[in-house]
């Protein structure tokens, strides 16, 4: 099991600009960095999943 701390570093090392959301760009650069190759409807999916308010990026809360 991951704890709050664990959740929240894991976090923080997606959201790049620190401004307290994952957009796709963060999550696509993170993903071709790890040598995934995605398309931007991958991506954009993958956000979609967890953005449960509709704003396009995912907070703390809904990661």
């Amino acid at each position: 099991t991951f704890t709050d701390e664990d959740i929240r570093q894991a976090f923080n090392n997606f959201d790049l600009d620190k401004n307290g959301y994952i957009g796709a760009h963060e999550l696509r650069h993170l993903l071709v960095f790890m040598g995934e190759h995605v398309t931007d409807e991958e991506v954009d999916g993958m956000i979609a999943m967890l953005d449960m308010n509709g704003d396009g990026q995912v907070s703390l809360k809904e990661f």
